[in-house]
């Protein structure tokens, strides 16, 4: 697999590893149990899929358009690059929907955001230490190969 491939599938986590675990603990529990409520897990994680999955589809797509044709290196990068600027597109849609939506105070705000940023950023980076770590092992076992 060339790197380029690997680090678009790789930008594509945030999406696939919590539809892929709420998936399957959902289903887990309808064949179990019914009754039986989800995860801890499942609810964070299809919380992140509810309030920022369907911004971060943008987010992939404008991303790879802009890293299409740039090296190997760019895609590595921007990998550390990508939960701040994600954070920062987020609280700029959070806020345009608090202002259009919510009938709350604006004190609430700075709390709320702070709350999703601290959310956001460790997620993010989860999913950037993961990013890595498979990184290095398909390179150790060979199945990675360097473009640059």
């Amino acid at each position: 697999m060339s790197e380029r491939l690997y680090w678009r599938i790789a930008f594509a986590m945030p999406l696939v590893i919590p539809l892929a675990y709420v998936g399957f603990d959902w289903l887990r529990a309808w064949i179990s149990d019914p009754r039986e409520p989800a995860g801890v897990m499942s609810v964070v994680l299809f919380g992140s899929l509810l309030y920022a999955g369907p911004l971060y589809v943008l987010f992939f797509l404008g991303l790879l358009s802009i890293l299409r044709r740039k090296p190997v290196g760019a895609y590595r990068t921007f990998s550390w690059w990508a939960p701040p600027a994600f954070l920062a597109l987020f609280l700029v849609a959070f806020q345009g929907y608090w202002l259009a939506s919510s009938k709350g105070s604006w004190l609430d705000i700075p709390g709320t955001l702070l709350g999703y940023a601290l959310l956001i950023l460790v997620l993010g980076y989860t999913y950037v230490g993961m990013a890595w770590s498979a990184r290095w092992i398909l390179k150790s076992v060979d199945v990675l190969h360097t473009e640059d």
